[in-house]
């Protein structure tokens, strides 16, 4: 690959990112001497994927391989109505476990749990 062809290739992984609803994502190439390249893909520290998908560092010696294994990675990342869903079941039980530190009364916590129940329940029998 040249310059260009290597510049368009990692032009297209925050994109694909993006896709994914990763937050203010970027895609670096690193070249140092005496050590090999690394390809970072970065996001944001908030938002849906936060957490495992902050930073992804891959090395190797041929940009293309490199390339390719970022797309597959991307490719993996969870789909982003089930990130989502996950980010906001994660800040409900969050909720409830406040609620219950600070003394909220059952009748107030319980219908919280109640509906993080329904929905991992919805999930487990989705198609």
């Amino acid at each position: 690959m040249n310059i260009d062809e290597i510049q368009a290739a990692i032009n297209e992984l925050p994109e694909l990112m993006s896709e994914k609803r990763c937050v203010n994502p970027r895609a670096t190439l690193n070249i140092r001497a005496n050590v090999g390249l690394e390809l970072w893909l970065h996001t944001a520290e908030d938002g849906p994927q936060v957490g495992t998908h902050n930073c992804h560092i891959i090395n190797g010696d041929n940009v293309a391989d490199m390339v390719a294994e970022a797309k597959a990675h991307i490719a993996a990342l969870p789909d982003p109505d089930v990130s989502a869903l996950n980010s906001y079941m994660n800040n409900l039980a969050e909720a409830v476990d406040q609620g219950r530190a600070d003394g909220v009364p059952d009748e107030y916590v319980d219908p919280v749990s109640q509906t993080i129940g329904v929905i991992s329940d919805n999930l487990l029998t989705k198609d």
